[in-house]
C-alpha cells in the first residue's frame, strides 16, 4: 500500500518526469518509467535500476535536466609568461565551434590560481542537460582547447617530474 501511495504521489506531483536525468543514491541516469510501485532509471553504464517509489520519495533526488543546460569545468595551467587575454580569446573562440557545447550561456575562462611560475585557468562550459554524463562535453572541450592553443603557439605548463631512485641498502655479507 505504501509503494502504491508513493507511486500516486510521484505521478500527481512529479519532482521529475520521463526522460529527466536524475541522481539518486549516488547513481545518475535517465528516468524511463514511473510505475505505480517502482520507477525505472537507465544508468550511464547501460544498466537499468528499478527503485521502489517509496525510496524515491524518501531520498534526495537531484534533477539535472531541470534546465536546458548544465555547467561543467576543467582546469589547465599555462606556460610562464603566456598572454592571458590572448589565451582566453583563443580558448573561447575554439569552444564556440564545438557542437556539443551550449553557447548561451557562453563558455567562460577564469584565472583561478597563481602557481609557481604559472597561472591556472578554470574553463566553464555548458552542455545540454539531457546528456546523462558530462564526459563527452569535457572531452570535446579539452581537445578543442588543446588544439587551438597549440595552433596559436601558446603552450601549457609542463611540470618538472623527477624520479628519485630509492636508496639501496647493501645486503649483509654472509661470508663471515
Amino acid at each position: 500500500v505504501e509503494t502504491l501511495a508513493a507511486g500516486l504521489v510521484l505521478t500527481a506531483r512529479p519532482a521529475f518526469t520521463l526522460g529527466d536525468v536524475i541522481e539518486v543514491d549516488r547513481r545518475v541516469g535517465s528516468v524511463v518509467d514511473i510505475g505505480s510501485h517502482t520507477s525505472a532509471i537507465e544508468m550511464i553504464d547501460g544498466t537499468r535500476l528499478y527503485m521502489p517509489n517509496t525510496n524515491l520519495l524518501r531520498q534526495t533526488v537531484v534533477v539535472y535536466s531541470a534546465h536546458e543546460a548544465r555547467r561543467s569545468t576543467f582546469d589547465l595551467v599555462l606556460a610562464p609568461h603566456t598572454d592571458l587575454d590572448r589565451a582566453t580569446a583563443v580558448i573561447t573562440s575554439a569552444l564556440a565551434r564545438v557542437p556539443i557545447i551550449v553557447n548561451d550561456p557562453a563558455p567562460v575562462v577564469l584565472a583561478s590560481e597563481i602557481e609557481s611560475n604559472a597561472v591556472r585557468l578554470t574553463v566553464c562550459i555548458w552542455f545540454p542537460s539531457g546528456m546523462v554524463s558530462h564526459e563527452p562535453a569535457i572531452d570535446a572541450a579539452i581537445r578543442a582547447t588543446y588544439t587551438a592553443l597549440e595552433g596559436a603557439g601558446l603552450e601549457l605548463h609542463v611540470f618538472d617530474v623527477s624520479i628519485v631512485d630509492p636508496p639501496t641498502s647493501k645486503a649483509p655479507d654472509n661470508d663471515g
